[in-house]
């Protein structure tokens, strides 16, 4: 019951998704640290810390932080994923967790066209700046109702938060910059139910619905349509799956 709905994806997933899957905490003390640098400035370090908290439980934290700059564009971010899981190997198994991103980059950009002329630019100079943030929570659960019957429900919050500006740089006259910010915040839910009729079929139909904010592609924020409503889809699902192999 993976579907290109919002559930198990979160927020964007209108137009398509990658398939995301937050590292699991496992029954084990172990721990990872990794760090890149080159000579242009580009920094990027990374941690996954397992730590065994009980008999059946474990936590896990998943940490990153970016810093990169190419000819006026920068990259700063940097994020953080905690998971905590219990009843690992018992028949009801429990996991939460959290995902947060922090972006602060300067994309590449530049100026098309000046006055009716190509400015006289150097190639790779950025032109406007903007920064945003995004949180995300989800609760679901898969639920066994009958033999060879479950139920699948959930619901997910996502925040949204930008402050950008534009730079205008009018013919013969002195440039101007206009700042905008954004936040958007919504639910999304998902639900379902699942058939298995034998161990080599089953059939489902799903519900979802998701969201994309008017700053997903960090353009065209203006003060004219920064509180334009997130753009909304449902995704209706119904499928099969048989595996006439024989095992």
């Amino acid at each position: 019951m993976r579907g290109s709905a919002s559930m198990l994806f979160g927020r964007g997933s209108t137009g398509g998704v990658v398939n995301q899957v937050t590292k699991q905490p496992i029954l084990d003390n172990q721990h990872e640290a990794q760090a890149t640098v080159d000579s242009k400035g580009y920094l990027r370090s990374t941690g996954d810390f397992n730590l065994k908290t009980g008999d059946d439980a474990a936590l896990r934290i998943n940490v990153m932080g970016t810093k990169a700059a190419n000819g006026g564009a920068t990259i700063d971010k940097c994020g953080i994923a905690p998971t905590y899981r219990w009843g690992i190997g018992a028949r009801d198994e429990f996991s939460v967790g959290l995902f947060h991103l922090n972006v602060d980059n300067v994309p590449m950009s530049a100026i098309r066209y000046l006055g009716g002329n190509v400015p006289d630019i150097k190639p790779g100079n950025f032109y406007g700046t903007k920064s945003s943030g995004t949180l995300g929570a989800y609760a679901q659960d898969l639920v066994q109702v009958a033999p060879g019957w479950k139920l699948l429900g959930g619901i997910r919050y996502d925040s949204f938060k930008g402050d950008f500006s534009q730079t205008a740089y009018p013919a013969n006259a002195a440039s101007t910059q206009t700042k905008t910010s954004l936040s958007d915040g919504t639910f999304s839910y998902r639900t379902g139910v699942l058939y298995q009729p034998s161990p080599t079929s089953s059939y489902h139909f799903s519900y979802g619905t998701s969201f994309n904010t008017s700053a997903d592609t960090y353009q065209f924020v203006t003060p004219l349509n920064a509180n334009t409503p997130p753009e909304k889809s449902r995704n209706i699902e119904l499928g099969a799956k048989l595996d006439w192999l024989d095992r």
